[in-house]
C-alpha cells in the first residue's frame, strides 16, 4: 500500500484482534482483570470520563471512585502491548480485545491526541474552560516541565471489498507528556 507524501508515517506492526463478543457477567471489573493486568483506563459515564491504572489486575481509579457500572458507557484498559474495549448496548456489554506484537503485519499509523488541559494543580489537570482530569499517580510523577497531556492512539489500516484503504480500528496505546 502506497501513501502520497502528506506527512503520515506507515508503521508496519504485528497484530490481531483475538477475542469479540459479550461480558457475561456482573462482575465487569473483575472479568477486565483477567483480561489485561497492567496499564491505564479511560471510563466514560454518563456524567464524566475516569483515569486509572491497571495494577497487577485492579483497577485503580485517579479519584479514587468505584464506577457504579449502570453509568458506564464505554471504557478503554490500554497498555503499549493490547487493549480491552468494553462499551455498552442496550442493556449488554460487548468488548473487543486487540494485542499487538502477535498476528499479521498490518499497516498502521499513529497520533498523540492533545487532551484539554495546561495546569496541574496537585493531581488535577485542568485548564480555563473547567475541563478537569484527576491524574494518576505515574503521570504525576512523569510530567516534569512538559506542558500538554495527550493519548498515542493507533489506527489500523485496512481495506474495503473495492480495495480502498481505510482505517478499520483504532485503540488508545500510552498517555504521555508533550511539549
Amino acid at each position: 500500500m502506497s501513501v502520497k507524501n502528506i506527512g503520515i508515517e506507515l508503521i508496519a506492526v504485528q497484530t490481531e484482534v483475538s477475542e469479540t463478543g459479550k461480558v457475561e457477567t456482573n462482575s465487569f471489573i473483575t472479568w477486565i482483570s483477567g483480561k489485561i493486568k497492567s496499564g491505564y483506563a479511560f471510563i466514560w459515564m454518563d456524567d464524566a470520563v475516569r483515569m486509572g491504572t491497571l495494577e497487577n489486575g485492579n483497577l485503580i481509579l485517579a479519584d479514587g471512585t468505584i464506577p457504579a457500572l449502570q453509568s458506564i458507557q464505554k471504557a478503554r484498559f490500554f497498555n503499549k502491548k493490547s487493549e480491552v474495549l468494553v462499551w455498552k448496548s442496550g442493556q449488554s456489554w460487548n468488548y473487543r480485545i486487540r494485542n499487538d506484537e502477535v498476528g499479521k503485519l498490518q499497516n498502521v499509523t499513529e497520533a498523540d491526541q492533545i487532551l484539554w488541559g495546561n495546569k496541574l494543580h496537585g493531581d488535577v489537570w485542568t485548564d480555563d474552560r473547567g475541563m478537569t482530569f484527576k491524574l494518576p499517580e505515574p503521570l504525576k510523577i512523569s510530567k516534569n516541565n512538559h506542558s500538554r497531556l495527550a493519548i498515542n492512539t493507533r489506527h489500523y489500516i485496512g481495506e474495503t471489498a473495492i480495495g480502498q484503504a481505510t482505517y478499520n480500528d483504532v485503540r488508545f496505546v500510552d498517555l504521555v507528556w508533550k511539549d
